[in-house]
């Protein structure tokens, strides 16, 4: 994808409960954001709120992906990196996006 933004991931909604993100930058680069399921992330938490729902996890799982979609292995973390704290990001956002 050659234009930058946003698209939400949820899936297996009734059972497992595994939602997320994914951020796209104007480069072709995206980054994944996934937690709760089966994903290597901590245990997801819903609060609802009248008809609306959040989702709260400590960690995510975390996957690069390169303009081709393909995904980009971390430096010794392997193609997705597990249990990724909030603290993490940044960085990972900045290499991503200066691609």
């Amino acid at each position: 994808m050659s234009e930058s933004g946003f698209s939400v991931i949820n899936r297996n909604y009734d059972e497992g409960k595994m939602v997320g993100f994914k951020l796209f930058f104007e480069n072709g680069y995206g980054i994944s954001f996934v937690f709760g399921g089966d994903s290597k992330s901590d245990e997801v938490k819903m609060k609802t709120f009248g008809n609306s729902c959040d989702y709260f996890a400590k960690t995510a799982e975390v996957a690069v992906l390169n303009e081709k979609g393909e995904l980009v292995p971390f430096k010794n973390d392997g193609a997705i990196k597990s249990y990724v704290k909030p603290e993490e990001i940044g960085q990972i956002i900045s290499w991503a996006q200066n691609r």
